[in-house]
């Protein structure tokens, strides 16, 4: 008697599983990432060094500077500010 009712429950819920599976929404199937992308999207490009601090950086987002009629690519402003400092030491 008390099997029967232990089975009843387990072919209920099966069904009951059953049939919020098939009315559950497609995007809810889905499972969510578990680590959302926080850093940017990498764009393609050529990179070039900076002669100051030797690091390599995209030549679209380097600042540029022509330095003795040469164009030269930094990090950043801080990094040229540096090299003309360094260049100007006798």
């Amino acid at each position: 008697m008390i099997l029967r009712f232990i089975l009843t429950l387990i072919v209920v819920y099966l069904i009951y599983r059953a049939v919020k599976g098939l009315l559950r929404s497609p995007e809810r199937t889905r499972p969510e990432p578990l680590f959302k992308s926080r850093s940017r999207t990498i764009q393609g490009g050529d990179l070039v060094q900076d002669p100051c601090c030797l690091t390599y950086i995209p030549e679209s987002d380097a600042f540029k500077a022509t330095v003795g009629g040469e164009t030269l690519y930094f990090c950043s402003e801080a990094c040229f500010k540096k090299y003309q400092a360094e260049k100007k030491k006798p």
